[in-house]
């Protein structure tokens, strides 16, 4: 029985880039994970091409064979393994995240682990050669994709950092808190111009950490720099929603550089909606639910390309194109993403509505987002002093 999601029209496949992240625990292994391996394979492929996502990132690929065989089946789709696996054990028996991508909207551009030629840290709480889950790097997936005739480079990090247990949970904790350090670190050097996408297994929540007497996430430093990093799935958590199945907490995340805020569809992210029981998807799929959000490229429908800097000696207030009866819904937020304007209405209305708000806005950086039907259009301005 296929495990559909619950669809809403906010996630049109043709207009916008969807990326899902999905462990899918110890897939295709006996032994281990669901008790039907061969019943695992045939769920999660229909999953995947019922979501119809342009990448997914997934952890926990255990079988290479059943993945493989996996793909074959799926005419729309290719994909790629990361060689990074725990402890150098045989990678194709081993956890792997893995990047399935659609071949008519995405052209790969390399896979590589990142971090494996670390200099060893001398104060690592453990033996050094325990750093990233002994082994299992961050994945880096270089691609260029391609939606509704709009090209777009983008970094896509697949992670599947150290899971949490029962005993030595502090030494977990510290051990993926530094860990996390070293990959934020890294990414802010190497890619702090490009848009990344973080996503995948995070092992734990980022409202607060799932480790019993601690409190702060162990991606806090993500979650302290929201100049150049939102956690987008942590209002998710705020909202007590879980993504491991039997747990309260969401810890299968995404999170964006900069360069992607402006492009994040509002109401997107969201976690895989059941039609059936949770149990029996534990059962017979995976204890992890997807997680999924939505990205829109499209060029952007307010004045010109100098408007940039409000006001100007160019523009007095700001200009939209859209037709006169068609009803729209406008947004403004400011650079923590808060939502300081939230209307419905024609172009008329829109447009005194924004420009009301623009007036009343201090100096600062803000993002104007459309909704036109099932497309999104971004625009960000920057406010100056009268």
């Amino acid at each position: 029985m296929l495990y559909a999601q619950n669809k809403t029209d906010k996630r049109p496949a043709d207009n916008t880039f969807d990326l899902v992240t999905w462990n899918l625990d110890w897939f295709g292994t006996a032994g281990v994970g669901p008790e039907n391996d061969e019943e695992q394979v045939l769920q999660v492929m229909q999953t995947l091409e019922e979501l119809h996502a342009d990448v997914y990132v997934l952890e926990e690929v255990a079988n290479s064979a059943y993945f493989e065989n996996m793909l074959g089946f799926m005419e729309d789709y290719e994909g790629l393994c990361s060689p990074a696996v725990s402890g150098g054990r045989d990678g194709g028996n081993a956890q792997k995240v893995c990047f399935v991508f659609n071949r008519h909207t995405v052209k790969p551009k390399g896979l590589k682990p990142l971090l494996a030629g670390t200099p060893k840290i001398e104060d690592y709480p453990e033996s050094f050669d325990r750093f990233w889950a002994s082994g299992r790097y961050p994945a880096l997936f270089s691609c260029e994709v391609e939606i509704a005739g709009q090209k777009q480079e983008l970094k896509i990090v697949g992670i599947h950092a150290r899971a949490n247990r029962n005993t030595q949970s502090r030494a977990v904790y510290d051990m993926r808190k530094m860990d996390v350090q070293v990959l934020k670190d890294s990414l802010d050097k190497y890619y702090g111009n490009d848009p990344v996408i973080l996503a995948g297994d995070f092992n734990d929540d980022v409202d607060e950490s799932v480790v019993e007497g601690e409190t702060r996430s162990t991606y806090w430093p993500f979650l302290n720099d929201p100049r150049h990093w939102e956690l987008v799935t942590k209002p998710l958590s705020e909202e007590g929603r879980h993504s491991f199945i039997g747990y309260k907490n969401i810890i299968d995340h995404i999170a964006i550089s900069d360069e992607l805020f402006s492009h994040l569809v509002p109401g997107t992210v969201a976690v895989y909606a059941l039609k059936n029981g949770e149990e029996r998807f534990k059962k017979e799929v995976s204890d992890h639910l997807p997680v999924l959000c939505s990205f829109s490229f499209s060029p952007d429908v307010i004045g010109k390309k100098e408007v940039l800097e409000f006001p100007n000696r160019f523009h007095s207030d700001f200009k939209l194109s859209l037709p006169k009866a068609l009803l729209a819904n406008l947004k403004i937020k400011n650079e923590k993403q808060q939502i300081l304007l939230d209307i419905t209405g024609n172009e008329e209305e829109l447009h005194r509505h924004l420009n009301e708000t623009i007036a009343l806005l201090e100096e600062g950086q803000y993002i104007i987002q459309i909704f036109i039907g099932n497309t999104a259009f971004s625009y960000k301005i920057v406010k100056m002093s009268q």
